[in-house]
Formats: C-alpha cells, structure tokens, sequence
C-alpha cells in the first residue's frame, strides 16, 4: 500500500542488544516492492566475577567501578557469595577496578583492563582481599594462675623482624593486630628471676586472614633459700662452712656461708628442698638436731633463717 517514493525504515530499539547494522535505513521506492532491507543484531555484552578473601569465602557489599575511555560506565556491587556483574556493555576496552574499604591489604591488583568482544562475554574477573589479624594471648603466673602485667610480648616477621609488640595488662592480656597472611614468631621477652615453665619457649603462628587465640606463656618466679652459720656459744657468723641444697633429683648447689655466717641461694623453682650443712671436724651440730637437715617447700615466696 505504499506510493513510491523515498522513505525512512528504522527499527525499535530493544533493551540489552545493539544494531550491527544502521538502525535506519533510507530507501527509493519505485515500481516494484524492496525485500532487501536488513537490520543486525547482537546482545550487549557483560563483565562479572566474584569478590573473595583469601581461603575464597565470598565478600558481600564490595563495589566494582568499570570505565572506558570516557570515564565511568557503571557499578556493581558483589552479592553474599561475593559475585558482580555488569551487563548492557558496547565492545571495546575497559578497566574494571575494586573499590578498597578500611582495613583489608589487596591480594590481587585492585584494577584489571579487559577487552569485550562483540561475540562474547569476559570473565571472570576476580579479586582477592585479606583482613590483617590479630594475635592475642595471656601471661600467667604458675603459682598462682593470676594474670602478670607489664611483660612484653614480640611478634617477628619469616626473616626476624619484629613486627609488632604488646606490654601485658594487669590480667596478663596482651595483643598484637594488623598482622597479613605469613609465617610468625612470637616470643616473649624475658625478665630476670622468672623461669618459663610453658612449652614451647617461641610460638609459631601462621596467619591466613582471622583471628589467633590462646597464645599464652606461663612463668613462675624463681625463689631464695637462705639462712646463717652460727658459733652456737658466741653467736657469732661461721664463714667457709658449705650448705648443700637438694631436690628429688639430687644435688642442686652448694653455697659457702660468707664473713658474717650468710648463706644464699637463688633461682629455683617452686618444689620441695633439703637443706643440710657440710660437718668439719672438731664440731658437734646444734641446731637442727632431729633431724639435723631442714626439709622445706618453695611455693611463691622465698624462705629465710635457714
């Protein structure tokens, strides 16, 4: 029913596909009708992948920003198992980058260039992120199973560099935070007069993106047997004589009393002692008489007038 003439023929545009071809046409209508008009199409192409941590748990919330040459196309924003997408996409070339939140390290580059083709879709595109953690633990003393403050716990890198360190509280808690994926030793420093009686001396920890509990060291201080030599008739101090200090295991020392009679001996560990003088001849043993050796247990203080 159409005159001839010259006429325009387009076609509608539909949602999520492009024209290959002109959308329109101009075409001359003569004395005959025109069956070669011809119109192309192709699906507008997407970009998608996923966002994950470190052991591939997917990370929900994370915005993906595309570009091209122009600037900003669009965004997306990753779903609970961490998958993106963005579709409606014309062929050429594109930058697709993540767009960083607080605390997490990027494990992969945080920007990726593509090209999309117009037969099909890229992907995926993928990026990884870690949430430096925290190692944490308690200093605690033996004897009492109370917290010790004030001690300094260090945390050392694969190649002994110290990363970070943390001072006991009054609960014996500390904390070292901001620690990324790897290898650790974590250590405590060691104060004069305590012994660690927790194995191991060093922990070592690995990190790979949560939290490390329990790291704990235990300590017991170390105590004093101590005690005088005296002439039971002038009360006087008896230097030279030798005082031998015994444990289940046999001889632990054996102190010589000084000018004034004094004897001492330090750095043992809670248990039970015997302690007993070396006899000389020409003297008769006094005190103690029945038994002449003293039998005592060290728990938390030191023991004195042996």
């Amino acid at each position: 029913g159409l005159t001839p003439g010259r006429y325009t023929v387009c076609e509608e545009s539909i949602a999520g596909w492009r024209n290959v071809t002109d959308r329109c046409i101009d075409v001359e209508l003569t004395d005959s009708d025109n069956l070669s008009l011809e119109f192309r199409n192709a699906p507008l192409g997407c970009l998608y992948g996923y966002k994950h941590n470190e052991r591939g748990d997917g990370l929900s919330g994370w915005t993906i920003e595309v570009r091209n040459t122009s600037g900003l196309v669009g965004t997306a924003q990753t779903n609970g198992t961490g998958f993106w997408q963005l579709c409606n996409l014309f062929p050429g070339d594109y930058e697709v980058s993540e767009v960083q939140q607080g605390g997490y390290k990027p494990v992969t580059p945080v920007s990726v260039t593509t090209k999309l083709d117009g037969c099909n879709n890229t992907g995926p595109i993928n990026f990884i992120n870690t949430l430096p953690a925290c190692i944490e633990g308690f200093k605690i003393n033996k004897t009492d199973g109370k917290g010790l403050g004030n001690w300094t716990i260090e945390v050392r890198n694969s190649t002994g560099g110290l990363v970070g360190s943390s001072v006991t509280n009054q609960t014996g808690y500390w904390q070292v935070c901001s620690l990324e994926n790897g290898t650790y030793t974590v250590c405590e420093v060691k104060k004069p007069g305590w012994v660690q009686t927790s194995s191991p001396d060093c922990y070592t920890v690995i990190m790979d993106g949560q939290n490390k509990t329990g790291i704990n060291f235990t300590n017991m201080k170390l105590l004093c047997l101590s005690g005088h030599k005296f002439n039971n008739l002038t009360l006087n101090g008896m230097a030279d004589w030798t005082i031998e200090v015994s444990n289940a295991s046999g001889l632990v020392d054996n102190p010589k009393t000084d000018s004034n009679g004094f004897w001492q001996l330090c750095n043992l560990t809670s248990g039970q002692y015997t302690v007993c003088e070396v006899k000389q001849d020409g003297w008769i043993q006094r005190v103690p008489s029945n038994p002449d050796c003293y039998d005592v247990t060290l728990v938390n203080e030191s023991i004195t007038n042996l």
